[in-house]
């Protein structure tokens, strides 16, 4: 394995572990507020499920291909589970601790481990190389074009070579004292990076030389106190045709003009993590449990659903047919992505989901709770 240096030391800001799901777990005096019984029009199994171990990390995001899921652990195990029916591929003992989510691109997986070290394996698990950076990766690495985009806590953004790990380009950002651990994400695609970075604004980055299309504000920090004016961009941009929706931390919902990098429309919204997307319509849950669905080219409110208020909810993931929220007790909540109608609820293993669900498909979900197990859920009346 080939092992390169680029980055000693770290930088003097202060890294705010602010994960409020993740404290209000551990909450004695939490309140969470009770179901409300609902109507089952459509029925959700399990399709299958596993529990590889412990991923309370919020960075540690799973990773879906086509017909392949790799799981981490915090304990630096590493899964590639099959997708159909939840058989091992192979399973990789990294002895390192993970943290930051795993990426895939060019044929590579990649994951990232607590003193900043970037660790490629091919799609067989063997091991390629790895490369320090020196600093903990604040987001899911991922590669196109030959080229794994980076991004760690002091503010780096790196662009590797996918073959050898060696430093392609470098951006160096100034970061402001205080960020979410659990904010910033990135969607690589059609040779650029949307890389969303503390202070509220949204990059579009060439892969292949690192140039900077543009900078946006998705919105601007607000407040007395620097607590108060954090507005870190929340989770991983979802990319349109021709737009690029994203949410801010006490601060927007957005989707601003591909090209340019112009905002099309803002809402003010105190999100709890990524916007969920599918079709004409991105998906936001807000800090008090509810969930909207906005039309992506206006901006206009299309439904909302309130009855899941005090359930600490994760970020909804979405497909053609449903919208999928976890909450703090480990219980799925499926709604109908027409109207927001809860049609479907299934129970977990009790705790906390805070990872967005992913849509496998119009009718099938990937589900990771805080307590590492891992599940496939699917409407029983469907076939893959």
């Amino acid at each position: 394995m080939k092992d390169k240096v680029l980055m000693n030391g770290r930088s003097s800001w202060v890294t705010l572990l602010f994960i409020a799901l993740l404290s209000a777990c551990s909450s004695s005096s939490l309140v969470v507020s009770k179901l409300k019984p609902i109507k089952e029009q459509q029925n959700f199994t399990i399709k299958w499920s596993d529990h590889p171990g412990s991923t309370k990390d919020p960075l540690l995001e799973s990773v879906v291909t086509e017909d392949t899921l790799y799981v981490g652990t915090n304990k630096g195990k590493l899964y590639a589970y099959k997708l159909d029916n939840g058989d091992v591929n192979w399973r990789v003992d990294t002895d390192s601790q993970l943290t930051g989510g795993i990426g895939y691109g060019d044929g590579s997986v990649f994951v990232a481990d607590n003193k900043g070290v970037l660790y490629a394996y091919n799609l067989q698990g063997k091991a390629q190389w790895h490369v320090s950076l020196g600093s903990e990766m604040s987001s899911a690495p991922q590669s196109s074009n030959g080229i794994v985009v980076v991004t760690t806590e002091e503010g780096h953004i790196y662009g590797l070579s996918s073959e050898d790990g060696a430093q392609k380009w470098l951006l160096v950002r100034n970061m402001p004292s205080l960020v979410l651990r659990n904010a910033t994400g990135m969607t690589v695609t059609r040779g650029a990076a949307f890389v969303g970075v503390p202070g509220g604004h949204l990059l579009a980055i060439d892969v292949s030389s690192g140039n900077i299309g543009w900078e946006s504000a998705v919105s601007i920090p607000r407040g007395a106190t620097e607590l108060e004016r954090m507005n870190d961009v929340m989770g991983h941009p979802a990319l349109g045709e021709g737009d690029v929706c994203a949410a801010s931390y006490q601060g927007k919902v957005a989707c601003l003009d591909l090209p340019r990098g112009s905002i099309i429309w803002s809402h003010d919204l105190n999100t709890v993590g990524a916007l969920g997307a599918s079709g004409n319509k991105v998906y936001a849950a807000d800090e008090k449990g509810v969930v909207y669905a906005y039309y992506r080219s206006s901006g206009a409110l299309d439904w909302k659903n309130e009855t899941l208020e005090g359930r600490f909810l994760s970020a909804p993931g979405a497909s053609s047919d449903f919208v999928v929220v976890g909450d703090i007790k480990g219980v799925v909540h499926v709604l109908s992505r027409l109207d927001g109608t809860e049609v479907s609820r299934l129970e977990t293993d009790g705790s906390a989901i805070t990872k967005q669900p992913y849509a496998l498909n119009s009718h099938t979900f990937f589900i990771q709770t805080q307590a590492g197990h891992i599940y496939v859920i699917s409407a029983d009346n469907k076939s893959n």
